[in-house]
Order: C-alpha cells, then structure tokens, then sequence
C-alpha cells in the first residue's frame, strides 16, 4: 500500500471521529405549552393562565417571551417563581405599511424586525433565569391580561382573542450569544370575555337518582 493510500485513510478516520459526536447532538429548542383554550375571562377582570417553558435539547441561554396581544385585551403582567418578569419593550404596532416593530433583545442572524397588526400590542418579558435545561426544575410563567370593558377597544362577549407567545433563547447555545438567538415556535392561547358563568348541581345523593317518581331532586 502506497504511502499516499494510507495518509487518505488516516485523515478520512481522523475526519470522521471529529463529526462522529456531532451527529448525536440535539439543537436547543425553547418551547412553551400553554392550554390552548386559556380560559374563560370575565369582562374587564383581570385573567392569569400559566405558560410552561420546555427545553428539547442541549441547554440554551438568555430565555425570554415575546407577547403579541390584540387591542382587545391588555397586559397587566407575567410572573415567575413568584417574581415579576421583566418588561424590557411595551409598543404597538403603528399603521404602516409596514406594520413593523424592533425585538431589542434579539441577536443575529436572527432577526429583530417582528411584523404583526396595526394597533397590536407586542411586548417583551426578560426571565429571571440565566440558562434552562432539559429535565430542570419547573419553569412555569403566570401572564395576566384584562379584558377591555369600556370604548375604544371593547371586547366582544364570547370571541376567543388569541395571545400570540413566541419563545426565545436570547444567547442561544451560548453564554455569550455568539452564534445568535434561538427562535421557538408561535403557540396561539385564546382568552373568552364573559359576562355570566353559570353552573349547576343537582341535589341527589352521590349524582344517583334511582327510577321512579317517588325518588325527585333538584337543579342548583
């Protein structure tokens, strides 16, 4: 064998050992999994539902919550551990066109320019927390939101008003955000303005009612 033949083969073994690990590397992927159905609102009272974060993966750093509201609701506020979020940017959406706002807190090559809605609201909630890992403790934000009672924004009773929430690992897969921010995936909550909830129970015992008209309850 040639000389030339085995220093081929040395640098393809060196060069696949060297790819070999990266091939079992998961990408860090931030995730929330709020209930799409978030609730029920009473009209013009404040409205909280939780938002689970989910990491896939690696670790990821920097994570933050982009909120996207309709003029309908307004934000009052997100919570974690027990500790305010903090809002780093609160705008709206101008008329345009275009219809464009400015992540501040976004890294490239991701970019910072958000498109949405004239008269939407998109606001910014920093966590309190420097990196998230897969299996670590319980990263479960409270948003609260309000539904408008009053002119110019009403709410209408009964539509569901979707709340757009997009995850973001601001650093990446990094501590210094060298190779950019890491985008996840846009879920869509919905949050119904009520004026009545009614609910009812009956009076028979354990909810048995046996056959037969001697045996009569009553709805409550």
């Amino acid at each position: 064998m040639s000389i030339s033949s085995v220093l081929a083969r040395a640098s393809a073994l060196v060069l696949g050992l060297a790819l070999w690990p990266m091939s079992g590397v998961q990408a860090q992927t931030p995730g929330v999994t709020p209930d799409p159905m978030a609730g029920n609102a009473m009209l013009g009272e404040q409205y909280c539902f939780d938002s689970p974060w989910v990491n896939s993966g690696s670790p990821g750093f920097g994570p933050y919550l982009r909120l996207v509201l309709p003029p309908e609701l307004s934000f009052d506020s997100g919570t974690l551990f027990g500790t305010g979020l903090t809002v780093v940017s609160n705008q709206v959406f101008p008329a345009g066109p275009p219809s464009q706002l400015t992540d501040p807190l976004i890294l490239a090559p991701a970019s910072n320019v958000v498109s949405g809605t004239a008269g939407w609201r998109m606001v910014i909630l920093e966590m309190p927390v420097g990196s998230v890992v897969t299996g670590g403790p319980d990263m479960t934000s409270s948003i609260c939101v309000t539904s408008n009672n009053a002119p110019p924004n009403l709410a209408n009773v009964g539509t569901p008003y979707p709340i757009q929430i997009t995850p973001i690992y601001r650093y990446g897969n990094t501590p210094t955000g060298a190779a950019g921010s890491i985008v996840g995936a846009q879920v869509n909550p919905t949050v119904t303005p009520q004026v009545l909830i009614l609910e009812k129970t009956n009076t028979a015992p354990e909810n048995e009612r046996p056959p037969g008209p001697a045996w009569t309850y009553d709805y409550v």
